[in-house]
């Protein structure tokens, strides 16, 4: 086996893991009314978006070698006034950025082979991308060198952006026969200012990875616990399976295989086409937010109650790798609930510390050195 050089980017976000949030009884329960998307409120009286919570990205060189052997540098942080939900590079220099409601590409001036901290090497916002849909935004994977899949839970929708002129060139919104139906949009309608919230979702969609041919768009929805399939050049689509209640991170793996991070069981599971269960790898989490192939059955994994990033060769059930960042302690967070019903500026506490639970993950491998 040849030397294979990676950079895994991870994004943090100012949000403490709320366990009492994030079980499986919690979620079940929260959108058990099978009349909840009958009782909506008026789309004019949605409240805008939500900015609170602040962010960061940290980045890591991933060395894999023969034997499976794993060596790992931690990059550094580089710290955001709001919540980075998601990166991947475009090549060797640009970084798209995802943020909740709205998408920057960034370009450094050297490029990843040569980086020695995230946050030390110079960069610049070359574009800033917005349109009327971009909220609740989690992923964004490129499908070509200039288009992009992003996924959107406010519309619950993928839409595919061309980079390199800014426009949304197609919606696809998750089919109302096999989801429900909530509200009828058009791009004249501003989700930045009347938020679709969690609540009056039909998906939560919270993933859209496109295949190795660029065709098929693979999502997860957090609602159904489902996972299905866009042809997003036809607009057709087909669930594959459903009932894993608040998975996240649908992706292919490069010998072809569908996986998916079920967040509260603490497992990547692998499916066939049909939906059947091909593998489980449990790790020690309550909530894991993501799951993502290196090399292989080299995995990392975004355990986000433990605030912690953890890389394991699930085929020899082996921790090759783990890193815990800083959480803020449970009184802290308490005070800062508190506070918040005096003071509209308790957002900029989270500011000071915007790393208290792991999030996405993108990989971009590279030549050896």
């Amino acid at each position: 086996m040849n030397d294979r050089y990676f950079i895994l980017f991870l994004t943090h976000s100012s949000r403490v893991t709320d366990y009492s949030r994030c079980s499986l009884n919690f979620l079940t329960q929260r959108y058990a009314d099978p009349d909840r998307l009958k009782k909506l409120p008026p789309f004019e009286s949605l409240k805008p978006a939500d900015y609170f919570y602040a962010g960061a990205v940290s980045a890591f060189r991933v060395l894999v070698s023969s034997g499976n052997k794993v060596k790992v540098d931690y990059l550094g942080m580089k710290k955001s006034d709001h919540k980075i939900q998601h990166v991947v590079m475009m090549d060797s220099r640009r970084l798209v950025v995802c943020y909740e409601h709205f998408i920057e590409m960034w370009e450094f001036e050297t490029p990843v082979e040569k980086w020695k901290s995230i946050a030390g090497e110079p960069c610049r916002n070359l574009r800033t991308y917005n349109h009327p849909f971009f909220a609740g935004l989690h992923t964004v994977f490129p499908v070509s060198d200039k288009m992009v899949a992003v996924s959107a839970s406010a519309p619950d929708a993928v839409l595919m952006l061309n980079v390199e002129n800014g426009v949304v060139e197609k919606i696809l919104r998750m089919p109302e026969e096999l989801y429900g139906k909530n509200y009828d949009l058009s791009e004249d309608m501003d989700l930045h200012k009347h938020y679709i919230n969690n609540d009056c979702q039909t998906t939560h969609i919270n993933c859209a990875y496109p295949d190795t041919a660029g065709d098929k768009i693979i999502v997860s929805t957090l609602i159904q616990g489902a996972v299905g399939v866009f042809d997003w050049r036809k607009g057709s689509y087909k669930e594959i399976t459903r009932g894993f209640v608040g998975c996240h991170g649908s992706r292919m793996s490069r010998e072809g295989r569908i996986y998916f991070a079920d967040s509260v069981t603490g497992s990547l599971v692998f499916i066939d086409d049909e939906g059947r269960i091909q593998r489980r790898f449990k790790v020690n989490s309550r909530w894991l937010h993501d799951a993502t192939q290196l090399s292989g059955d080299i995995y990392a994994f975004s355990v986000s109650d433990h605030n912690t990033i953890a890389i394991y060769d699930i085929n020899k059930n082996t921790l090759l790798y783990e890193k815990r960042f800083f959480t803020l302690p449970a009184t802290a967070e308490e005070f800062l609930k508190k506070a918040a019903k005096y003071t509209s500026k308790t957002s900029l506490v989270y500011r000071i510390h915007p790393a208290n639970s792991t999030q996405f993950m993108s990989v971009f491998e590279y030549g050896g050195q």
